[in-house]
């Protein structure tokens, strides 16, 4: 891998890859979708979101389809050899009772592997596809993002993404499951018009909500059903690490901060720069502290009684909703977009990544930001 990284690699995968990618999370991923989601609701219009599942995706990878995959993304021919000869001739053989020549799979647990999913799926997100769709995947995960003034919009662009689907599966000996396949459509009118679609036979249902990449997306993105999701799996930690001081007596306070800081934390605040803007619900804010408190009481050894803001002070923590915006500030910073924090992003601190570290404007936002809150302003800055 890293001689693929010396030689440019990342130029062969299509940039709407954010799977098995240096610098590409899934964050990137649902960034990019909820971004997409929100332009359409700016210009009034409705988005549809597919969600595609590939049967066996991995496992049925077509190595011949793969090779020629290779030479037309401009990979040296001296690598597009050593890797046909790594594909070819594989045969599994059971006790020396039969032998089967493989064609097919990325070998499971191979460190080439990743790569090798990429380039064959790269060609499907660079095809055409019908005005205002937009296509991305992570790993195997399709996701198509599809706007429309009406109902028939919809319909119409739809079929035609069914249609190059079905080409492109197969001529590349995969199936696209549509049992598995989710529709899910986002806007804020109390009443739309939901469309008709059919893929492969199959009847696809239009939900008001979808999975991805572990957020759930509601229909109007409120999040707050996301929010609520994660807090229950968060206070199912809290409990376990109740039970563990408790087994434990006496556990030092840095090794139970540790704990949450390490698990409860990243637990609540799971892609929060998507959405943090539903901080602005006060409900929400009092919904993540409780959580908070919980692990703050713990940390400290304190009674039930102590208020939420001494027990941060106290365990050297950040309450809940500003360490949300902390970590959305760490982000756009380092992505060098300020347009996110117009008020931490003025003439005396200049964000580009071309000319200083992304670290070093990141210190010098966070700790304006320290210095605007009078929740924290008076604390010493780490």
């Amino acid at each position: 891998m890293y001689k693929l990284d010396d030689l440019g690699f990342k130029n062969w995968i299509s940039r709407n890859q954010f799977g098995f990618m240096k610098g590409r999370s899934t964050l990137d991923a649902i960034d990019n979708l909820v971004t997409n989601i929100e332009k359409n609701k700016q210009h009034k219009l409705l988005t549809l979101c597919l969600f595609f599942d590939i049967r066996g995706a991995f496992d049925n990878a077509w190595h011949p389809g793969i090779v020629n995959k290779l030479k037309d993304s401009g990979c040296p021919i001296w690598m597009v050899k050593l890797l046909h000869s790594y594909l070819s001739d594989r045969i599994v053989s059971y006790s020396n009772e039969f032998s089967l020549n493989i064609e097919k799979s990325c070998p499971q647990g191979g460190i080439l592997s990743p790569f090798l999913w990429n380039i064959n799926i790269n060609d499907l997100l660079d095809l055409n596809l019908p005005n205002n769709s937009h296509i991305q995947a992570y790993a195997d995960d399709v996701c198509v993002i599809i706007a429309g003034k009406t109902k028939s919009d919809l319909e119409f662009t739809t079929s035609e993404v069914f249609q190059i689907f079905d080409r492109w599966a197969s001529n590349n000996k995969l199936v696209f499951d549509s049992k598995k396949t989710v529709a899910a459509i986002f806007t804020s009118k109390r009443i739309f018009p939901k469309p008709a679609l059919v893929f492969n036979g199959n009847v696809i249902e239009i939900k008001e909500k979808a999975k991805y990449l572990g957020v759930t997306l509601d229909r109007k993105l409120l999040w707050t059903e996301h929010i609520r999701n994660w807090i229950n799996s968060a206070k199912q930690y809290s409990t376990k690490l109740m039970c563990a001081a408790k087994c434990t007596w006496g556990l030092k306070p840095r090794a139970l901060k540790n704990m949450y800081l390490s698990v409860i934390e990243s637990t609540i605040l799971y892609a929060v720069p998507v959405w943090i803007a539903a901080l602005n619900k006060k409900y929400i804010v009092r919904m993540l502290s409780s959580v908070q408190r919980l692990s703050l009481i713990l940390i400290t050894k304190s009674f039930r009684t102590a208020q939420t803001d001494v027990l941060t002070a106290l365990a050297g923590v950040l309450p809940i909703d500003l360490r949300a915006k902390e970590l959305t500030i760490m982000r756009y910073a380092k992505k060098g977009r300020p347009e996110y924090w117009p008020e931490f992003s003025k003439p005396g601190i200049p964000i580009s990544s071309r000319t200083k570290s992304h670290s070093v404007y990141t210190d010098e936002i966070i700790k304006k930001f320290w210095m605007f809150n009078p929740m924290i302003a008076h604390l010493p800055f780490p």
